[in-house]
């Protein structure tokens, strides 16, 4: 995952939180989505919790289900390889 600008476990948790930067406290606990020193995420999902809001990789940028960004985008945690202009790009 060379676009993750933070290591991630096997489940794909946040080994440390982005947030407050603490460590992952509960690493062997499977079930533990959220660091418990502030709550923040430490799990990508999509944003769009209205529709979607699955969980997916930890080097997603958009949701593999419905295109949305992700929770780790809009925490610059994953960099998108999309030009940030690409509908000027769309020939019609």
């Amino acid at each position: 995952m060379p676009n993750n600008k933070y290591e991630t476990d096997d489940l794909g948790r946040l080994k440390q939180c982005a947030y407050c930067q603490e460590p992952n406290a509960l690493e062997d606990d499977h079930e533990a989505r959220h660091c418990i020193y502030c709550g923040y995420s430490l799990v990508n999902h999509c944003t769009n919790t209205n529709f979607c809001g699955k969980t997916v990789p930890p080097n997603a940028a958009y949701c593999p289900y419905c295109g949305t960004e992700t929770h780790f985008l809009l925490s610059k945690l994953v960099e998108p390889k999309r030009k940030k202009n690409y509908i000027d790009e769309i020939p019609f």
